[in-house]
């Protein structure tokens, strides 16, 4: 640290103009000529007497009393440099605590009570109309019901209902002859099959889950129609949904390919054993099977077609959707 020569404030080695009094320290104090040693009164010689004596040094060109020689004027005189008569200050270790910012050296207090405080902006209010494009916010479009999806999504729900009601109606209705002497037919067993004893369980299953899954989904994206169906719900699932219920109706009429197994399964109710129907069956030349459609076939034909009704109607839907 160093001393201010105008107000004697204790200052930093590397600050060039005091934080207290403002003034440069490379200028001499006010009211002391130049080249007066600090210490001398102004107006007083700096080699006279009274300056040496009130500066308590010898006279110019004297001697001091050990018989040093003493300093000349221009010596004495001359400013000493900032901080040469002061040690280095020690590095700044870890364990120092922290300091405080210091103040700006370059502002004196007195300036910066001076400075003037700048209030707040105000915010900038701007017309609808004047804004731009990118800075107005989105309008957000009114919620407005999808009626042609939320119809699909009923139609969804009611193939559902018919694919499953038809599980507990017969399918067919299969009759198994034998031929016997002289080509005359005789009548084995008549026998009611259901879609149990095929494979078509597991299809009108498959569809009326699906047919389920569209139903809730479209009444539920049917109630905002500025929101975008999902993959899940794409009209296209229903579509498929109704060709595959359709194709399978016209599987259960190939007969005895789908439901030649019934009969192994329905053998006591025709009074024979498993055995005995399946040599029956066997002999393709005295079998005779004949095939009926009943009401489980038309139920499910049914279903299929309120799913390629439903699926159609949900890809009407979609055709124009604001966003």
């Amino acid at each position: 640290m160093k001393t201010c020569p105008h107000c004697g404030g204790q200052l930093r080695p590397s600050v060039i103009k005091c934080v207290h009094c403002g003034s440069r320290l490379d200028e001499q104090p006010t009211g002391q000529p130049t080249g007066t040693p600090l210490g001398v009164p102004a107006g007083v010689p700096a080699g006279s007497p009274s300056g040496a004596g009130a500066a308590g040094a010898p006279a110019a060109g004297g001697s001091s009393a050990s018989g040093a020689p003493a300093p000349s004027a221009a010596a004495a005189g001359a400013p000493a440099r900032p901080g040469s008569d002061r040690t280095p200050a020690p590095p700044p270790s870890v364990f120092d605590p922290p300091k405080p910012p210091s103040p700006d050296p370059w502002v004196t207090p007195s300036e910066r009570l001076e400075r003037p405080v700048q209030p707040p902006l105000a915010p900038v209010v701007v017309a609808a109309g004047t804004a731009p494009a990118a800075a107005a916010p989105r309008a957000r479009t009114a919620r407005r019901v999808d009626l042609g999806l939320l119809a699909a999504g009923a139609l969804a729900l009611a193939s559902a209902a018919v694919a499953l009601t038809s599980l507990s109606l017969p399918w067919v209705t299969g009759t198994l002859a034998a031929k016997g002497p002289r080509d005359k037919i005789r009548q084995v067993a008549e026998l009611p099959f259901f879609a149990d004893d095929a494979i078509v369980r597991n299809v009108v299953l498959g569809l009326a889950v699906a047919a389920a899954v569209l139903g809730l989904l479209w009444f539920w994206y049917g109630l905002d129609r500025g929101v975008q169906l999902p993959l899940l719900a794409h009209p296209g699932v229903a579509l498929l949904a109704g060709i595959c219920g359709w194709a399978l109706v016209g599987v259960t009429r190939l007969g005895a390919v789908v439901w030649e197994t019934g009969f192994l399964a329905h053998a006591r109710e025709a009074g024979l054993t498993k055995a005995a129907m399946q040599t029956l069956l066997d002999d393709r030349n005295r079998r005779v099977l004949t095939f009926a459609t009943e009401a489980g076939t038309t139920r499910f034909a049914i279903a299929a077609s309120l799913a390629l009704l439903a699926g159609l109607l949900a890809w009407w839907s979609q055709r124009e959707r604001p966003y």
